[in-house]
């Protein structure tokens, strides 16, 4: 994987098997056929999850402090010199990645999803903010599946941890896999999300508190189990926060 960011910060673009380059039209599916009472809000199941202009259209108004976490993720990065790497862990459609990227343009951004569709339009999103140096990395987040990776400078996790340890079932349906035991499963990923950072790099995550799943402060510990320092909260509004947090030099 490590010759994969050294291309990427350089002038040849890359191309590997799980790295998307191009973009293609053909083979998409239909449309949902679901009655569109699934937008109202106050029936169960609300809304099109699995649906990524959906997703895009409704994120800010089911959730109203989404541009606020994001913001607030952005403030707290440390300056990113250019040619350094940062992984955007569950990058979806891209909205994390081309806040960055607006604010650092010579960053090089390696975006990670399970959702190849939503890879294609955080691609063209973050090329549209002006940033080449961008590829796709498609996979089921897991421990295992970042093994292979230790080499970023910094590593963010807007609203994606909490999915990765507890699929909700849009993603399951996709082959997304829950840890029978929450904690636990939050004390793996951090671990192993130390471990794909270079010494000093920095990791990030935003989310809300849900139930069954740590709390602010347990945040905090599980990521000083894991071996990370500097740990501290970047952001809170009600339910919602922004921790950061280093790897030892």
């Amino acid at each position: 994987m490590r010759r994969c960011f050294t291309a990427l910060c350089g002038a040849t673009p890359l191309m590997t098997a799980n790295c998307l380059t191009t973009t293609n039209c053909e083979g998409k599916k239909a449309s949902s056929t679901q009655s569109w009472k699934r937008n109202l809000l106050f029936q169960a199941p609300s809304g099109f999850w699995s649906d990524r202009d959906w997703y895009d259209l409704q994120m800010a108004r089911r959730l109203p402090l989404t541009m606020d976490i994001l913001r607030e993720m952005v403030f707290a990065l440390p300056p990113l010199r250019d040619g350094s790497v940062v992984c955007d862990l569950g990058s979806g459609s891209g909205r994390c990645a081309v806040a960055i990227a607006e604010a650092y343009p010579e960053a090089c951004f390696v975006l990670v999803d399970m959702d190849v569709e939503r890879g294609e339009r955080a691609m063209k999103r973050v090329r549209a903010a002006g940033v080449d140096a961008v590829q796709f990395q498609q996979m089921t987040i897991s421990p295992d599946s970042l093994r292979d990776y230790d080499s970023f400078d910094c590593v963010t996790a807007m609203q994606s941890v909490r999915h990765v340890v507890a699929a909700p079932a849009h993603y399951a349906e996709k082959g997304a896999v829950s840890n029978a035991n929450i904690h636990e499963g939050y004390r793996e990923m951090f671990k192993a999300v130390l471990q794909t950072l270079k010494p000093g790099g920095h990791f990030f995550l935003g989310d809300h508190t849900t139930h069954g799943h740590p709390g602010v402060f347990e945040h905090l510990e599980l990521l000083k189990e894991a071996g990370f320092i500097d740990i501290d909260v970047a952001w809170r509004e009600k339910d919602w926060f922004v921790v950061g947090a280093r790897k030892p030099a």
